[in-house]
């Protein structure tokens, strides 16, 4: 009985966690939403895509059905406010740049620049590449052409506009009475050179618009350019009649006539033809009647169009329309099977122009009932019903663990879902612009509440505690139910709020289960704190700073007083950034090769300084709380671009990072702080202690610019660190710590000895190569802003995670981080129908085998 207990046990230990570890969406690591903000144009691409140029100048590739950022073009870089769409080509331009960016029309990949003389009048497409331009002039503009490769000069002309004519193998271009016919070239990527040639005015007309045939719809030449539906078939419309005519002789032919509503647009797409008015389009399908010359052969579709038609596109197989005015709305006519699908084009309107934050998810209101609500009942229970009721809870467990599994698309986003290992994050957002914050899942950017503080002027900062979240205003702070957003208290100040200060609090042990954070948050009102939340609780003697452009003021806290203590500032210095310790978690010490314990300097009040004087690029490292100076590193000689300066810290370690101007590189520079050999106690420095101090300093090259550092941090410290940075190209790289090493050898040939003095040692090498496996958003390209832009890093309950998410206006993007790997979580592939197998078949074999060997046990006792 008691083997059959134990094996029992073994088989639900390893079902339960397997299966939990499986069905949780920890392995969909990443997501990525794009804020676009309003729009001043749309166009569509085909059935798929539509374009939306923000005004922000940002070019957004937009799924019609979900509504969602597939890829964008940031206009602003190419000095760029509009756009155009081309054959093969999208080209971006302003009428204030000579400045014109061709890209490719799918995937918005950068193909090349024009440089104009002028900026850009007209823009027109021909082919797949092709383009013409019209450039500004004083009396006269230039006309150039875009082959694909180079740009040909067509010549001055008077003429404000310029007309282009389409035909299969050719382009007409005529401006004033001047017109080129342009061949050959005609834009195509592989194609031979273009050559120009110049043709009479009067002939070209006339081959375009054929005398006899387009005279009964008075056509004149400001009409667009006769569609071709093959080589031989062409077609021609104006105001409410539209003609088809065959060109495969001398003479055109007429072949067709009809008559519509006010025609607003014709598009054909191989021997489809679309022609578009206010209310309706008819689909023309010409594959019977090319052949037959016979209109009964033609067979007509209509489609009902809104009224508010904005824009539309034939593409292969489908019709679409964009329509509305306040909501757009997209219409997907499907030419094969007659059905219209109506989709509503959404625009992302909040942006995270202010301050950002990440949280744990509080403990759900029924989770906490559904707990006190037992523990009351168990003490009044006999020991059979308690037993009872722990059954009983494990079962409805269970039940939810099944139901989430089930259901766990339809349920994925919602707070109420069991995140066993933390995974799930409140990211908390503020739009300064429009008064609103915003609360969304970490793991899956899905919108949890929104809240409008309209009139109550600007939100300057948000801080959450516990299941609180406080929207702090210039005097004035709310608190709302961070579950939910509803609002709990408001508080109303005489004077304005200064600084924002989170402290340390103590908690009792009788209340460390009960999720109650170690944590005070106090505002700053004059030479007073104001609490909000923790006050009763604050550990003493404490240290906030002050931070001005050229001093560094320190704090005493003591009750709702601030003492001043000390304050740091230099002549002619300018504070560029300071960094705190808030992490001093991880091992006292380093086991070297030979025995001995290299040990960290782990100051928990350590404070890092970067400041320039001079053209002097410093960092110093000071005590917070009695300001003793530790250390002083200075980059005499180098040219340093103050504002690219950035700085993280952890443990004993300090990074900092910035752009060196006249030799163009990006530099790093990492110290690592040791206690000296005499002091082995391996624990923290007091903050009077003698600053016993070594510092080891290292300088690297990376090939990118930095426009943020910071580093990750785990629940216990264990797990070795890495430092997130944001480069230039929107990309945010994980630089493992152990290259970031300052004790890397760089004065002889590495030993064995060396090789075992440190995890992952290795030779010193100033450049840190780009690893692309190293990228966080690899396929999602994220766009930087000008403005507010934050890298938030919060520790999961497994030690070998962290959870990452960058913050801008323009986009959000969370993922999670592993720098020793999975090694507390199973991978997405592991087998557990095999493991489960095993188990099944070792439990079957010893229910076959186990009345065997009792048996040859009492066969032993029997004496021949």
């Amino acid at each position: 009985m008691r083997a059959w207990a134990m094996l029992l046990s073994l088989f639900l230990t390893v079902i339960f966690p397997v299966s939990a570890v499986s069905v949780m969406d920890a392995f969909k690591k990443d997501w990525v939403q794009y804020n676009p903000g309003p729009a001043v144009k749309h166009a569509l691409l085909d059935h798929e895509t539509v374009l939306e140029l923000s005004q922000k100048s940002i070019l957004y590739y937009k799924d019609t059905d979900s509504s969602k950022v597939t890829g964008y073009i940031d206009l602003s870089l190419h000095g760029s406010d509009d756009f155009a769409i081309g054959g093969a080509t999208i080209v971006t331009y302003s009428k204030n740049s000579t400045l014109v960016s061709i890209f490719e029309k799918k995937s918005g990949v950068y193909i090349s620049s024009i440089q104009l003389k002028a900026s850009p009048v007209q823009l027109q497409p021909y082919a797949d590449y092709g383009w013409t331009i019209l450039q500004e002039g004083a009396e006269d503009g230039e006309l150039v052409t875009w082959d694909g490769h180079e740009l040909h000069v067509l010549g001055r002309f008077y003429a404000r506009t310029f007309l282009q004519y389409l035909l299969p193998n050719a382009t007409y271009v005529c401006a004033d009475s001047s017109a080129f016919l342009l061949k050959s070239g005609n834009g195509s990527e592989k194609a031979d050179k273009l050559t120009i040639t110049n043709v009479d005015y009067g002939a070209t007309f006339d081959l375009l618009f054929p005398p006899g045939v387009v005279d009964e719809i008075k056509l004149t030449s400001e009409n667009r350019s006769p569609i071709y539906v093959t080589k031989d078939i062409a077609v021609s419309y104006h105001n409410t009649n539209l003609v088809m005519y065959n060109v495969s002789k001398n003479t055109p032919a007429l072949i067709y006539r009809k008559s519509f509503d006010e025609i607003l647009d014709v598009q054909a797409q191989g021997l489809v033809l679309a022609v578009i008015t206010r209310n309706k389009a008819f689909i023309l399908d010409l594959s019977e009647f090319v052949k037959t010359n016979k209109p009964s052969e033609m067979k007509i579709l209509t489609v009902k169009i809104n009224p508010q038609l904005k824009l539309a596109v034939l593409s292969p197989g489908h019709f679409t329309a964009l329509t509305g005015a306040e909501t757009l709305v997209v219409s997907d006519y499907n030419v094969q099977t007659g059905k219209t699908k109506t989709q509503n084009l959404t625009t992302m309107l909040f942006s995270a122009t202010g301050g950002s934050i990440i949280v744990n998810v509080p403990p759900l209101l029924a989770q906490i009932e559904e707990t006190h609500h037992l523990v009351e009942e168990t003490r009044h229970l006999r020991v059979v019903s308690r037993w009872l009721l722990r059954v009983k809870n494990h079962m409805v467990q269970f039940g939810r663990f099944v139901t989430n599994t089930i259901l766990r698309k339809k349920t994925e986003g919602l707070l109420t879902q069991e995140d066993v290992f933390g995974f799930t994050k409140i990211l908390v957002q503020v739009d300064e612009s429009r008064s609103l914050v915003a609360a969304k899942s970490s793991q899956n950017g899905n919108s949890l509440w929104v809240s409008e503080f309209p009139g109550k002027g600007r939100i300057s900062e948000v801080r959450g505690l516990a299941a609180d979240l406080y929207v702090i205003f210039e005097s004035a702070v709310e608190t709302l139910d961070l579950r939910t957003g509803e609002l709990k208290a408001f508080r109303k100040f005489e004077a304005n709020i200064e600084i924002v200060y989170s402290l340390v609090a103590s908690v009792a042990e009788d209340d460390l289960d009960e999720s109650i954070p170690a944590e005070a948050i106090a505002v700053k009102i004059g030479d007073k704190l104001t609490y909000l939340a923790g006050g009763q609780n604050v550990v003493a003697s404490q240290f906030v700073l002050s931070q001005s452009n050229d001093l560094l003021q320190a704090y005493k806290v003591d009750g709702t007083d601030l003492r001043p203590t000390w304050q740091w500032s230099r002549p002619n210095a300018e504070i560029l950034a300071v960094s705190k310790n808030n992490n001093v978690m991880s091992a006292g010490g380093i086991a070297r090769a030979d025995r001995s314990v290299l040990y960290k300097y782990l100051n928990p009040n350590l404070i890092s300084i970067v400041s320039e004087q001079n053209n002097i690029l410093t960092l110093t490292l000071l005590d917070g709380v009695s300001g003793t100076h530790i250390y002083t590193h200075e980059h005499k000689g180098d040219s340093a671009d103050p504002s690219s300066v950035c700085i993280t810290q952890s443990d004993n370690w300090i990074v900092y990072s910035y752009f060196e101007t006249s030799r163009s590189e990006q530099r790093i520079v990492v110290i690592d702080l040791f206690q000296n050999a005499k002091d082995t106690s391996g624990a923290a420095k007091t903050s009077f202690s003698s600053a016993n101090v070594t510092a080891s300093t290292k300088m690297f090259i990376y090939p990118e610019r930095i426009f943020g550092l910071e580093s990750t941090t785990t629940k216990f410290g264990v797990t070795v660190k890495s430092v997130i940075a944001l480069t230039e190209t929107g990309s945010l790289v994980e630089i493992p710590k152990y290259l970031l090493n300052s004790r890397r050898i760089d004065d002889r040939k590495m030993t064995v000895e060396d090789q075992m003095d440190d995890f992952r040692m290795m030779p010193y090498e100033p450049v840190i190569q780009q690893n692309t496996f190293k990228v966080l958003n690899h396929k999602n390209k994220l766009l930087l802003s000008l403005n507010k832009q934050q890298i938030l890093v919060l520790p999961t309950d497994l030690e070998s995670t962290s959870v990452v998410c960058f913050v801008n206006e323009f986009n959000d993007f969370c993922t999670v981080v592993q720098p020793s790997s999975s090694y507390d979580l199973l991978k997405s592939d592991f087998d557990k129908k095999m493991l489960l197998v095993t188990i099944a078949v070792l439990l079957a074999a010893y229910i076959f085998t186990k009345p065997l060997v009792e048996a040859k046990k009492l066969n032993s006792k029997w004496i021949d």
